[in-house]
């Protein structure tokens, strides 16, 4: 009787995996899916942050700028290396004091375009690259070496602010992004290249 019962039992715990297996199938092959594609994600990031300094452009008149997100890339990796990580809004706030100072002496530091939002002036495809972060301070590090005196000085300089501080000063009345927003009219309009030359 003992011997029935117990085979009963282990005919009843197959029958019972073999419909688990059923049931988590769909789960498990989402699952390969989805790590499949983070796996591909970490692959081309890391292939793309191995170039460094060969994503440089040219520009017309032969002086070297930089792509914005190989740029941000590097902002954002010497934040954590210095032990002073920034956040998505201080990075757009950096990228945009780094530009208006390149154009006062000569060509743009980065050619992506410069939008105006609310909280100041945003480049688009680097802040939806790092939009993940949220509001919290960007931890990432990347393989990407620039090496210019100016791009570092407006780093050190911006990241002690505090991120309304930055905000506010990209804000002034008069300036590009003032110009272009309006109040809200021209929200996430582009500011043009000259105007920020001219504005500031």
């Amino acid at each position: 009787m003992y011997f029935f019962l117990l085979n009963i039992v282990i005919v009843a715990l197959s029958i019972v995996e073999s419909l688990l297996k059923e049931l988590l199938k769909p789960i498990v092959n989402y699952r390969k899916v989805y790590y499949n594609k983070v796996n591909r994600s970490k692959q081309e990031r890391t292939k793309t942050c191995s170039k460094g300094l060969k994503r440089v452009k040219k520009t017309k008149g032969g002086a070297f700028m930089f792509s914005a997100l190989e740029l941000s890339k590097y902002i954002v990796s010497k934040c954590n290396g210095d032990a002073m990580p920034i956040t998505n809004l201080q990075l757009q706030k950096i990228l945009y004091y780094i530009q208006k100072e390149f154009l006062r002496v000569g060509p743009p530091a980065f050619a992506e375009r410069i939008e105006a939002w609310k909280f100041g002036p945003v480049v688009p495809d680097v802040y939806y690259y790092f939009a993940g972060n949220g509001a919290m301070p960007i931890t990432d590090s990347y393989d990407v070496i620039i090496n210019n005196s100016i791009i570092d000085a407006i780093v050190k300089s911006k990241r002690d602010l505090d991120p309304w501080e930055l905000v506010q000063e990209t804000h002034k009345e008069g300036g590009a992004w003032s110009k272009i927003f309006k109040n809200g009219e021209g929200n996430k309009r582009v500011i043009p290249i000259e105007l920020i030359r001219q504005a500031g």
